[in-house]
């Protein structure tokens, strides 16, 4: 849920991004780095509405993202770094500012905390299109490089940003993802492997679902090819362990 009074839409006094990878992967029709680094300057307007025109009289705080896209083209966020507001003019890019530490920097406040988790699909966004619109991919010598254009020119349109601000909007946002159904395939075979029931074991990891739920995702799992397919009915050959010292011997009775 949202701390902000609506309809906050929180303003970047800079975007920058800077890859990590050299491994190019596809996504959402873009050829970019397989990791990178994204950096917004926010305008720490603490959730105020405010015109663009008296954005620059706030400071700024800084969130730098480290993004990974997966085998199956999902943009996924795995390390965020926070720095307190600050009204220093000139911006580090890429991976200095993850060696830079303000001195003038306040603390960071409740609202700055709670950004990442409000914002998340917004910003994994903006780091796409950053990434996408400015990043040029190339072989040299045989090798994968990566080239920034220091230049003005957008190599998207507008109408191309907002595609692709949709497609990730969507696929972020809808949680099923193949990846999704990859992760539950793993740790399905985990529970196998340790002779434990995986349904039930995927409950314990997924609380607010219900059996069949978790039943589907390890159907889905199977016709996606992450799981190998097996008799219907049965989830797997392994005995199922029991705990106790007289699991045996209840287990001979119920016989």
């Amino acid at each position: 849920m949202s701390t902000y009074r609506e309809p906050h839409v929180p303003q970047f006094r800079l975007v920058s991004s800077w890859s990590i990878s050299s491994k190019p992967v596809e996504c959402f029709g873009y050829t970019i780095p397989n990791e990178f680094i994204c950096n917004f300057f926010v305008v720490s307007d603490n959730g105020k509405v405010i015109p663009k025109a008296l954005a620059d009289v706030y400071p700024v705080f800084i969130v730098s993202m480290i993004i990974r896209v997966s085998d199956h083209g999902t943009p996924e966020l795995i390390s965020v770094e926070l720095k307190g507001e600050t009204y220093a003019k000139q911006f580090p890019v890429g991976l200095e500012l993850r060696e830079l530490f303000f001195n003038d920097a306040k603390p960071l406040t409740p609202w700055q905390f709670n950004f990442v988790a409000n914002y998340r699909s917004l910003l994994i966004t903006q780091a796409v299109e950053s990434v996408a619109s400015t990043w040029i991919y190339s072989i040299k010598d045989g090798k994968a490089t990566w080239s920034y254009p220091f230049t003005s020119t957008q190599r998207l349109s507008d109408a191309e940003k907002a595609t692709l601000k949709k497609k990730v909007e969507r696929r972020i946002r809808v949680q099923l993802t193949p990846d999704h159904y990859e992760r539950v395939a793993q740790k399905y075979l985990e529970f196998i492997e340790a002779g434990l029931d995986p349904i039930l074991e995927l409950m314990k990891e997924f609380p607010d679902r219900e059996h069949r739920t978790i039943q589907r995702w390890a159907e889905k799992a199977r016709r996606l090819g992450f799981l190998p397919k097996t008799t219907q009915g049965k989830v797997s050959s392994v005995p199922i362990k029991r705990k106790g010292k007289n699991a045996n011997a209840k287990k001979a009775k119920s016989r």
